[in-house]
């Protein structure tokens, strides 16, 4: 039986206890009043939790985050959640078959991780995606099951695609959501000499904090909602697509311009967007607008083949989902004797991406996810 349903995390209270069953008495009865809590600014990895690392606010928030059930067989559930401040208030809640694999949406920190596993009382029973290196390897030292799968591996490579017939009719193209934190400043000497697209949601206005007159100049911008064959259509017509950002998840619009063939030029970043790129596909750049204007002028005077840029990414998409495969959905298997369940046959009917993902109705709170977990 499969069946979905996005719930969110809420707001944050103290965590503290360092037994797992002391974990679970104090969120018992601290849960009706949640507050927000700050994180620590620096990661403690070499000692424990303390109350003080916790403080706590009376105000109230939800936070926005994924809770699905996705798989359940043989009476396990198995759920995909997003990694947020908030996913250790409701790690307690989980039963002895009940198995959560956590990506992330953005740029995690360790403390996040950490704290959802230990505010478990089967600790065993979670699962950490880890967007790049530098996260699986500081995650595995703390964690019981970390597996370095970055989430744009559930990308559907049939809905972006090289259409040879396109003709490139902008040198660069920027998709991305309209915030400060996607610095489209930088594109800003691109567009005084070269044809700049720009592309951008408009269902979601919440998010931005950028007027459009404080846009780079550009030639095309999206007036709404564009449907997936027309973003790809778009991306087919760039000859550089550009990721900007300091910080952010795996970046999806890195990928879809890469299944299209188009090379990127970013800055440098956290989050997990450049484990895609290599020396054909992609050039890392200065947070500078000389140094991108720079990178996307060098990409134009030497294409590469947007066929070879495909192939390679699918490799390396395909590899991943068989981690995926051996290093999560194989050990649950195993651990809890499921030896009915085809896991493969599971998995490839499943839409991980929407399971994991951001859904912009899913505005939820922790008395809705003890309903889903109590079932």
């Amino acid at each position: 039986m499969r069946k979905s349903l996005f719930a969110f995390a809420l707001a944050e209270t103290c965590y503290c206890c360092r037994t797992h069953w002391g974990v679970w008495l104090r969120m018992k009865f601290r849960l009706p009043s949640i507050g927000k809590r700050f994180w620590p600014s620096e990661t403690r990895d070499d000692q424990p939790w303390t109350d003080d690392d916790w403080p706590i606010e009376d105000s109230f928030e939800t936070v926005r985050g994924a809770f699905n059930l996705v798989f359940e067989t043989s009476g396990v559930r198995i759920f995909t959640a997003s990694l947020i401040d908030a996913s250790h208030l409701w790690t307690p809640l989980l039963g002895e078959k009940d198995v959560v694999i956590f990506s992330d949406p953005w740029t995690s920190r360790l403390e996040i991780a950490r704290a959802a596993q230990a505010a478990a009382r089967f600790p065993e029973n979670l699962y950490f995606l880890c967007n790049d290196s530098q996260s699986f390897y500081l995650r595995k030292r703390i964690l019981r099951n970390a597996s370095l799968v970055n989430q744009n591996c559930f990308l559907d490579e049939n809905l972006f695609f090289v259409d040879d017939r396109a003709e490139k009719i902008y040198d660069a193209l920027y998709n991305a959501r309209r915030s400060k934190t996607k610095r489209h400043y930088l594109a800003s000497e691109i567009a005084d000499v070269m044809r700049l697209a720009l592309i951008y949601p408009h269902h979601d206005n919440g998010w931005y904090d950028l007027e459009e007159d404080q846009l780079p100049k550009h030639v095309y911008r999206n007036k709404a909602n564009l449907r997936i064959g027309q973003v790809a259509q778009v991306i087919n017509q760039s000859s550089v697509g550009l990721a900007l950002s300091e910080s952010e998840g795996a970046c999806f619009a890195s990928s879809e311009y890469l299944l299209c063939g188009v090379p990127v030029v970013s800055t440098p970043s956290k989050g997990g967007r450049s484990f895609w790129y290599d020396d054909e596909n992609a050039l890392i750049v200065d947070a500078d607008p000389h140094a991108v204007f720079g990178g996307v002028s060098a990409l134009i005077k030497a294409p590469r083949d947007p066929h070879r840029i495909r192939a390679a990414h699918i490799a390396l998409m395909l590899r991943q989902r068989q981690t995926f495969l051996d290093e999560v959905l194989a050990p649950i298997a195993a651990r809890f004797s499921l030896a009915d369940w085809d896991y493969r046959s599971a998995f490839h009917a499943c839409d991980l991406l929407k399971e994991f993902g951001f859904k912009k109705d899913c505005w939820r709170n922790l008395d809705e996810i003890r309903r889903t977990l109590s079932g």
